[in-house]
Formats: structure tokens, sequence, C-alpha cells
């Protein structure tokens, strides 16, 4: 075999193995006690999402070698929202992304085994960042979909949102703001 295939296949081998032990340090255990992941968990949905990641990582290759257009920032977010639906945390994406690029690169030639590793970087931290966002918009949203203003006033003051209204409009004189208060809020005197 050529020397430089050989280095080339340690280099990959290496990086993967990173991946994996990244992988296997586990975080504490869940109230439950256990912590399982994706793919010890629910391995038929892990192997449906890392075909899709696969088909993803294609797309790319394809979109790098031929110039041909595809969208796979969509198909990244799609996978983000599936991966969001299962509860799927960075390690189930890290798993997924190793198993696919070994399969992926199993065989291949360097040239085309590069191009798999580096868009497989990008597209997993773009696939990460998609995960990240889909959580930050649930938790975001789900104060707001449970909670009407008079329960956000009465948590707030301990009050029913008609008193908690009138306190502000009270403060607001007291403390020689305008009269014009707003939802709840004091404007800033006409002079700022």
């Amino acid at each position: 075999m050529d020397p430089k295939r050989v280095r080339h296949n340690q280099k990959q081998g290496q990086e993967l193995r990173l991946l994996e032990q990244l992988f296997a340090a586990r975080t504490p255990p869940t109230p439950g006690g256990r912590v399982m992941s994706l793919r010890e968990h629910m391995p038929d949905t892990f192997n449906e999402l890392a075909q899709q990641y696969g088909g993803l990582i294609d797309r790319a290759l394809e979109k790098r070698v031929y110039k041909v257009q595809q969208d796979i920032s969509k198909g990244l977010s799609l996978l983000a929202r599936e991966l969001s639906l299962v509860k799927a945390g960075p390690r189930d994406v890290i798993d997924i992304h190793a198993v696919t690029l070994r399969a992926k690169t199993k065989g291949a030639l360097p040239q085309k085994a590069d191009v798999y590793a580096e868009e497989g970087r990008l597209m997993l931290l773009e696939l990460m960042g998609r995960l990240l966002s889909h959580y930050r918009d649930s938790c975001l949203d789900a104060p707001k979909a449970n909670q009407s203003d008079g329960d956000k006033a009465r948590k707030a003051t301990g009050k029913p949102k008609e008193k908690h209204d009138e306190q502000v409009r009270v403060e607001a004189v007291r403390d020689g703001a305008d009269d014009k208060v707003q939802a709840g809020r004091r404007e800033p005197p006409p002079n700022l």
C-alpha cells in the first residue's frame, strides 16, 4: 500500500477515534440514574438519522466536486428539528457524525475521504448550531405559551394583574415620570 495512503488512513482513523472518545465520555446520570445515548435508546431512529446525515454529506460532496446547487443548510435544519424531537444531545450528534463518516470513508480514495472529512466537519458545526437554536427557541417559547399576562404579573408581584398595573402607575407618578404608562411600563421623560 502507498505510504501516503497509510498516513492518510492513520490520520483519519485518529480523528474518528478522538470523536468517539469524546462521545464515550459520559455525563453524570440523570435523576432516573441512567444515561443512554440515542443509539442505545432508539437504535432504529439513530440509524435513520445517520442515513439522512449520510445523504447530506453525499450532497455536500457533489456540491463541492461537481459545482451543483444543493441546499444542504435546509436539510441540516430539518435534521436538527428531528433530532430535537427525540431529545438528542451533542454527543448523539457526534455519534451520528462519526458513524456516518466512518462508513463513508471506509475504502474511499484519499481525496474523496478528505472531502468527506472536511465537509463533515463543517456540517457537524452547522448541525450543532441548528440543534441548539431549536432547543433555545423551544425554551424561549415555552414560558410564553404557558402563562397569561395576569399569571406573569401575579408571579412577579404576588398581586393580580390589575393591582400590578395600578402599582406601576402610582410608582411612575411618585418618581416624577410622565402620567403615560403603557402596558405596565414607564415611559421615559420627554427630555431623554
